[in-house]
């Protein structure tokens, strides 16, 4: 994407941690995650030809937009993977960058405990980055509004299977809403 053209609107959280000297995690607002993105496409992207993705099916006459409905957790996975790990694959396969979006099962993970959902993978199919989706309707796992407190319970899983599989980045999404972390270290800690 053009550097003048702008994406999805990335919405600033409240401050969320005000006392890490008690707390063995703190989080903090990832304030240079655009800068971080715009960095790595202008370091790594080069495209030598167009990237091309149709999503949709088409009628002869127009495109038909797709509905499906889904009840469970694991049908928004499903649903998640298809939609955007098929579109995710697409651009990081025309864009020459050895990534692979994966769910979870594909991964070697090394009999490392915990199996989060989602893992985009090296061109070894060792694990890089995890992410974690959760249903959208269901109360416990909204991301709007949220307090310090509930949201460290709702990052604890996948910031505990970014610690089991020695990963920096991860995301937390509820396919509507999407959360990236990143892990960094303070003093050597």
């Amino acid at each position: 994407m053009p550097k003048n053209q702008k994406g999805r609107q990335i919405i600033r959280p409240p401050v969320l941690c005000t006392n890490c000297i008690t707390k063995k995690v703190c989080l903090f607002e990832w304030t240079t995650f655009a800068t971080k993105v715009e960095e790595f496409y202008d370091q790594n992207v080069k495209l030598t030809r167009p990237i091309y993705y149709v999503g949709r099916a088409a009628t002869g006459r127009e495109a038909i937009d797709e509905f499906v409905g889904v009840g469970q957790e694991s049908g928004v996975q499903s649903r998640f993977m298809q939609s955007i790990g098929t579109v995710l694959g697409a651009i990081l396969d025309g864009l020459q960058i050895d990534i692979k979006f994966a769910c979870w099962k594909a991964a070697e993970s090394k009999g490392r405990p915990g199996e989060p959902d989602i893992a985009l993978l090296d061109r070894n199919w060792q694990v890089m980055s995890i992410g974690e989706v959760k249903a959208f309707w269901v109360e416990a796992h909204s991301l709007n509004g949220v307090d310090e407190t509930y949201l460290r319970r709702l990052l604890g899983q996948p910031l505990r299977y970014m610690r089991d599989h020695q990963c920096e980045y991860g995301f937390l999404t509820t396919f509507e809403q999407t959360i990236f972390l990143h892990k960094t270290q303070k003093n050597g800690e």
